[in-house]
């Protein structure tokens, strides 16, 4: 009986032992689904996130090629803009020659006039008294001979006077038909700038909503430094690229030169160089100084231009090359006046101020370079 017992016994331990593991089973098989089912939701998020994240990344390599263009036409219309000034500036300068001109050949055939008035009237009063009858009444050949001699004289006079006078009107009226042309020459460039300035204004306006979008998609200060890791990074590369020229016509050489040199323009150093990137450990590698869009931006040295195009995070950027590894750059420019290749003086302008390549602020951001690693500007410029 107790051996039955104790078999029972043993039966239900293990019977109550089953139908234990069978309920933990399925309690585990329910959580398994549950998580299962959390996890496939949460792959969706990260799928429908690198989705919309690939979607902004195309959409800002979109609006960064159109602030590409919109600047680069910007560049040229300021350009345009500014020779069309320029000529302007010369035509007016030619019609104000002009009419001084004008002015004094007017009074030159005044005094002409007046000095064949005094021939005219000189000759009528001689011909009151008859010219044949003083002749005929001297009686000495030699007082014939003075006296036809005086009327040569008088009449050879206001033969040149009337030919000078003639010279003078032809001059004066080709100086009224020159100062004509460069009057409609003058208007033409008037209406010209105003088409120009007009068009410029809806570039920069278009130019602006393109900044105000890229600053859309930039969603936290991460992804700020990570840009400018980036730039910092492909400008590097850009400058260990460039093909230097040889054999540069410099009198004195960029190393010597040291607290000797001009800042580019005048402006206040918004940024110092070596100065650190809020929240990170990174450093400016060049100066960034505050002035007027528009403002001339000139050569600190004679050198050759090795690189003028628009670059992303920098703008239009100019690289000019001083020899003996030594270069100085010129970013966020509005326009550039020089081409890569060209011989550049010091002081030459090269460019004018602007805040191109999605810059808020205008200014120049500028750097000096030796053999690719930046330099202090300011060991340089006085």
């Amino acid at each position: 009986m107790k051996q039955i017992l104790k078999k029972i016994f043993i039966v239900s331990i293990v019977f109550i032992e089953l139908l234990f593991s069978k309920s933990l089973i399925a309690e585990q098989a329910d959580l398994y689904e549950e998580k299962n089912a959390q996890l496939t939701g949460v792959n969706r998020q990260i799928a429908q996130l690198q989705k919309e994240l690939q979607q902004s990344r195309n959409q800002k390599e979109i609006l960064d090629k159109e602030l590409q263009q919109i600047e680069l036409e910007i560049s040229k219309s300021s350009v345009d803009l500014s020779n069309a000034k320029q000529e302007r500036t010369i035509t007016e300068q030619e019609i104000t020659q002009l009419q001084q001109k004008t002015s004094r050949q007017q009074q030159q055939i005044k005094q002409q006039q007046k000095y064949l008035v005094d021939q005219v009237r000189a000759a009528y009063l001689l011909g009151n008294n008859n010219t044949a009858k003083l002749l005929l009444n001297q009686q000495d050949p030699k007082q014939v001979n003075r006296l036809l001699t005086y009327y040569g004289y008088i009449n050879l006079a206001r033969a040149e006077l009337v030919a000078t006078l003639t010279d003078f009107m032809t001059e004066l009226n080709e100086t009224q038909a020159a100062t004509e042309t460069q009057s409609q020459q003058l208007n033409r460039l008037m209406v010209q700038i105003q088409g120009q300035q007009q068009e410029l204004g809806q570039q920069q306006s278009y130019r602006q909503a393109i900044v105000e979008a890229l600053n859309k998609q930039v969603a936290s200060d991460d992804e700020v430094l990570q840009g400018l890791l980036n730039n910092k990074k492909e400008l590097e590369q850009l400058i260990q690229s460039l093909s230097l020229p040889q054999g540069l016509n410099i009198d004195k050489p960029f190393a010597k030169m040291q607290k000797q040199l001009p800042w580019p323009l005048k402006g206040e150093i918004a940024v110092a160089y070596g100065q650190k990137i809020s929240q990170s450990s990174m450093t400016y590698s060049g100066v960034f100084i505050t002035a007027p869009a528009g403002e001339t931006v000139q050569a600190i040295y004679p050198g050759q231009v090795v690189f003028a195009n628009w670059m992303k995070g920098y703008g239009l950027l100019l690289i000019l090359d001083h020899g003996d590894g030594y270069m100085s750059l010129y970013a966020h420019n509005q326009s550039l006046y020089q081409q890569e290749g060209d011989q550049i003086g010091a002081g030459s302008v090269i460019a004018t101020v602007g805040n191109s390549g999605g810059n808020r602020k205008d200014g120049l951001y500028f750097e000096i370079r030796h053999d690719g690693r930046s330099i202090n500007p300011s060991d340089w410029c006085t």
